[in-house]
């Protein structure tokens, strides 16, 4: 009888080679030795580098150089930088007065909103430096009300409250004087832009430019001579000043001493003498 031999399969170990494992658990163990040792040296420059950057006084701004103020104290300005910059820290340890810190646009932004400027341009100096250089805005009018003279720019932002006792000195700027509890009809962008034009106007015909706000919220009322002359604000004021100009020069130039007003408010132009 013949017998069932069982084939044996000599490809496979069934018995493991325990110097092949080991050899092969170091293989895996020295990796992560390495991978562990490159992440922390990895880090550790990174780490170096930051403090070195961060930290370092070399770095730290400490000389800044202010220009072109005038009204504006040089003190203020560094102020408002070290409590808003200098002497604040990210996330509790981090300086920000720190030259790779340091944003122009930031600043110039800060600065802009903390002070009456109209331009200024910041400029940065390795490794510690900071040069500012700033245009304040300059007053372009006077606007009268509830008897408080405030001086606005030329875009009709107030800048500052002035006294009345000033106003000697600043007797070349256009006065507006408003009866309105509030300025709600100015500043305003192209309010101003009308009155600008309407000062030139008066100027450029020998006269002081001097207007008053009163009664209609859109009209402005200019003092030529010994008449006045009402413009509305809601219409546009170089046709107005045409045919202004053209009633001035041709119709009433004879008897313009004996008029009380002219009135542009309307599309056909109405003037009224004396009594």
């Amino acid at each position: 009888m013949r017998k069932n031999y069982k084939k044996r399969d000599y490809f496979k170990n069934r018995r493991p080679n325990k110097i092949f494992r080991s050899k092969k658990d170091w293989m895996r163990k020295k990796k992560k030795i390495l991978f562990v040792f490159f992440l922390f040296f990895f880090l550790l420059i990174i780490t170096t580098a930051a403090y070195f950057f961060l930290f370092n006084k070399y770095f730290k701004i400490n000389n800044i150089t202010i220009s072109g103020n005038k009204e504006i104290k040089t003190e203020k300005i560094l102020l408002a930088l070290n409590e808003e910059i200098f002497a604040q820290k990210i996330f509790f340890i981090i300086p920000c007065g720190n030259y790779w810190l340091i944003k122009e646009k930031y600043l110039e932004f800060l600065l802009k909103e903390k002070f009456n400027l109209d331009n200024i341009k910041i400029i940065k100096k390795y490794p510690n430096v900071l040069n500012i250089e700033i245009a304040e805005k300059q007053p372009k009018f006077i606007l009268i009300i509830n008897d408080k003279y405030n001086l606005l720019d030329k875009q009709g932002f107030i800048i500052k409250e002035t006294n009345e006792s000033d106003l000697d000195t600043l007797n070349y700027l256009p006065q507006i004087l408003s009866n309105y509890k509030s300025i709600d009809f100015l500043p305003n962008v192209n309010n101003i832009k009308i009155i600008d034009t309407i000062c030139d106007f008066l100027k450029n015909s020998g006269q002081r430019c001097r207007l008053s706000a009163n009664d209609e919220k859109y009209q402005i009322i200019a003092s030529f001579q010994d008449f006045k002359i009402y413009f509305d604000l809601n219409k546009d004021i170089n046709e107005q000043i045409g045919k202004l100009n053209k009633i001035l020069k041709n119709e009433i130039i004879n008897n313009i001493s004996d008029l009380e007003y002219i009135d542009m408010k309307f599309d056909k132009v109405y003037y009224k003498y004396k009594e």
